[in-house]
């Protein structure tokens, strides 16, 4: 087995643990599907949690790359180091979130809450802050380690 296939596997067995966590805690309200790390076609989303209550959850180095997490109340999460590339955060209230060294690549956080969010040393390349409230650029340039190409809040 090859190393990028090693990591693969890691990463789906990462995947099915947190959901099956968040769903046995009763944060989510779907079971997780049975073939949660395969490629869906027509949908990017990787891992479904839109909606979640995951208020104070330590989610720090958890990858959730091109996770769905529209509309997730993520208040006071400690989200440092965790890996939201490619994620749907639109409209998600990320209120006092930790999103230190956090990787936000081509993350949608059209009209998130970022209100007192921490984004130092976050990357924020490619990524959509179209409306986000609580959140200046400004502040993402005095914060965030780079922002390239993305689309600042007003």
């Amino acid at each position: 087995m090859d190393e990028s296939h090693a990591d693969d596997e890691k990463n789906a067995d990462r995947k099915r643990y947190v959901v099956r966590f968040l769903s046995e805690a009763n944060l989510i309200d779907r079971d997780p599907p049975d073939d949660i790390d395969k490629e869906r076609p027509d949908d990017k989303a990787a891992v479904y949690l839109y909606g979640a209550y995951l208020d104070e959850a330590n989610l720090s180095r958890v990858p959730l790359q091109k996770t769905n997490l529209r509309g997730t109340n993520l208040r006071r999460a400690d989200l440092t180091g965790t890996n939201f590339t490619g994620a749907d955060l639109a409209e998600a209230d990320l209120t006092d979130a930790k999103l230190i060294e956090a990787t936000l690549d081509d993350a949608d956080l059209t009209g998130a809450t970022l209100e007192g969010a921490d984004l130092t040393g976050a990357t924020l390349d490619h990524a959509d802050l179209t409306r986000a409230k609580g959140m200046t650029k400004a502040k993402v340039v005095k914060q965030a380690k780079s922002y390239n190409g993305s689309t600042m809040p007003e």
